[in-house]
């Protein structure tokens, strides 16, 4: 092997004999740290950012590119989990349906010709908040929303009642939403068979 890589036999064996080095020693104590991080209760998740900040944490002083790097040469990687979603649509029911009328032409001359509405989630430290909004394809401003704890029939139709009572005359308005069966049930349904046409 010396003679392959072109070196004195003496200096392998003073390389072998040297002591390691400080540095060479604080990674290794460096390195079992992030393994010991690692294997602790919900720290399996952490990517370098989160791994540099519980070392700091713990005293010691090295930048996040040196622990993004000694975690890529270890093996060390963030287990991720896959993240919880709320099911906000749900078109497998039996309600009645209105066809698509909109048909993807969302340009509009006019105020009040068609609104689209959707609900989406927000998670807070107490819970999930759900969030209905009807948009206006003319202006795309918002001219209705609510927002409730519950994905109840109410958060929708006062979304629409805020709508209604703000835009003034609404003959002939087209309201298009998705077919999921919160957009579909009755309370919400006849509110807008006497204002406007529905379409799913």
């Amino acid at each position: 092997m010396c003679d392959v890589l072109e070196v004195r036999r003496s200096g392998i064996y003073a390389w072998r004999n040297r002591p390691a080095s400080v540095r060479s020693v604080r990674q290794a104590e460096v390195v079992s740290e992030i393994r010991q991080i690692h294997s602790e209760d919900h720290k399996d998740v952490y990517g370098s950012p989160r791994m540099h900040q519980e070392l700091v944490a713990r005293g010691y002083e090295i930048c996040e590119t040196t622990v993004a790097k000694m975690m890529q040469v270890e093996g060390v990687s963030s287990s991720t989990h896959r993240r919880f979603r709320v099911t906000t649509t749900d078109s497998n029911h039996d309600l009645a349906v209105a066809e698509n009328n909109l048909n993807r032409e969302f340009e509009r001359d006019q105020p009040n010709e068609v609104w689209v509405s959707d609900l989406t989630y927000i998670p807070t430290k107490t819970g999930w908040l759900y969030l209905v909004a009807i948009i206006d394809l003319y202006s795309r401003k918002v001219v209705g929303w609510s927002m409730d704890v519950t994905m109840s029939t109410d958060v929708f139709s006062s979304a629409l009642e805020m709508a209604l009572g703000r835009c003034g005359n609404v003959d002939g308005l087209l309201h298009h939403s998705d077919r999921g069966s919160p957009f579909a049930v009755r309370p919400f349904d006849r509110r807008c068979d006497a204002t406007a046409s529905t379409a799913a």
